[in-house]
């Protein structure tokens, strides 16, 4: 009877990115950020991605090794805007700032309008829609939408676009604003 053979490749996948990404993406993130790499912090988001972390700041990062066997090389660019941190936030908050009603409603509208423009689907729910955002020093905390927009890929979006939306920076307790929208 002729023995079999079985033979078995394992390797493991870790982002696809090499050695070179994480020193690359520390230098690139002191660089976005504009302070320096020992108070910058990066964590991994897979695939070539990083949060990174520094200054009360943070932005995110793809990056991708260039490997043709004889020279290495990364590339990281950013993906997004560098934004405040909520620590950040706090601390360009003054004290006694109170929250700006205005400036809320105002980018409210305009992510609400983003919203309509973009988030309608094929099958999903359409018309008049409600979200209640929570602000938290000029950032928001948080998105509820409410039905029949909730749980579904069309209030999802909307979370998102609301979601991205500052305001100047304030001092005191969170602040809930509806957000209204149409689809």
């Amino acid at each position: 009877m002729p023995r079999r053979t079985l033979v078995l490749f394992a390797f493991t996948v870790s982002g696809c990115v090499g050695p070179l990404t994480q020193p690359m993406a520390q230098v690139q993130a002191a660089t976005e950020l504009g302070c320096s790499t020992r108070k910058t912090t990066l964590t991994s988001t897979g695939w070539g991605g990083w949060l990174a972390e520094g200054c009360g700041k943070y932005v995110r990062l793809q990056c991708d090794d260039d490997d043709d066997g004889l020279f290495s090389s990364a590339r990281c660019v950013r993906n997004g805007n560098v934004e405040l941190t909520y620590e950040g936030q706090r601390r360009q908050a003054k004290p006694g700032q109170a929250f700006d009603d205005d400036a809320a409603a105002s980018a409210l509208e305009e992510a609400g309008q983003r919203a309509s423009q973009s988030c309608r689907t094929a099958t999903g729910p359409r018309g008049q829609g409600q979200a209640h955002v929570t602000f938290e020093r000029g950032a928001v905390a948080g998105v509820v939408v409410d039905a029949p927009f909730a749980h579904t890929p069309a209030g999802d979006c909307v979370a998102d676009k609301l979601q991205r939306v500052t305001i100047p920076p304030f001092d005191g307790m969170p602040v809930v604003v509806a957000a209204q929208f149409a689809l």
